[in-house]
């Protein structure tokens, strides 16, 4: 299930990508530097700087006391969603190699990994919370670093498909905190989250929606597009009463 849900997600980001771009061609803008270099290799340019600069570091030292805090946050939140038997040891775990891996960020002079807060919106998403699916993502991905033509056309995808996947991603992060808040037996599942979470972005969007993008709707339809406590009543009531009437 986790699979066909992923593979749907990565469907429906290819077919809205070219349903966008065949509408405004003009968008696609790539480097000619990159457009022109399919594969490279510039591990020329790898260095370690192991030079000390006081001030840095006392910065990036509370910054990485932010950085603990949040850490532990987003792995208690999986061991939540989870429930593993070794809660500890995955906190223990990760803040480890969280750290290992920024110290050798810092002498690479690259941005260091950290754990992400919206790992459960994903995971409920896909269906999928698998570590090993996370090896051959990170093969592929390393794989494509070497490629900047391929990283043109990833950077290609329009803004409007990201923030279409991104809305459903963060409902789908509602439905997980309400799953984990309300445990108890006939609580909420990933549907009722959804009911609510997707209204609650869409009138939040449509809130801060620019006034030059209301206008080009008709005079009739601007009052109800453009009021996002209406909208977010209506998609609520489209997806009780009608998507989701069976379940």
């Amino acid at each position: 299930t986790g699979m066909w849900k992923s593979i749907l997600i990565a469907g429906t980001m290819l077919t809205g990508s070219i349903i966008w771009l065949l509408i405004d061609p003009v968008s696609v803008k790539m480097e000619a530097e990159a457009a022109n270099l399919p594969i490279s290799f510039p591990l020329h340019h790898l260095t370690i700087d192991m030079s000390i600069e006081t001030g840095v570091m006392i910065s990036f030292f509370f910054c990485f006391m932010a950085m603990f805090v949040n850490d532990i946050g987003s792995i208690e939140s999986m061991n939540a969603l989870l429930k593993p038997e070794d809660r500890g040891g995955r906190v223990k775990r990760g803040i480890l190699i969280t750290g290992l891996l920024n110290v050798a960020s810092g002498l690479l002079g690259v941005i260091g990994p950290v754990n992400y807060s919206l790992s459960p919106g994903v995971i409920t998403a896909t269906g999928c919370a698998s570590r090993i699916t996370m090896f051959p993502t990170a093969a592929l991905l390393l794989i494509l670093s070497f490629s900047p033509a391929t990283l043109g056309i990833i950077g290609n995808i329009p803004s409007v498909v990201i923030g279409g996947i991104l809305i459903y991603v963060l409902s789908m992060q509602i439905s997980a905190g309400l799953i984990m808040t309300f445990e108890s037996p006939g609580g909420f599942t990933v549907t009722d989250g959804l009911i609510i979470g997707l209204p609650l972005l869409l009138s939040t969007v449509i809130a801060f929606m620019p006034a030059g993008v209301l206008e080009t709707f008709p005079d009739v339809l601007r009052p109800v597009i453009g009021n996002g406590f209406v909208m977010g009543v209506v998609a609520a009531l489209i997806m009780e009463h009608g998507l989701y009437r069976s379940r």
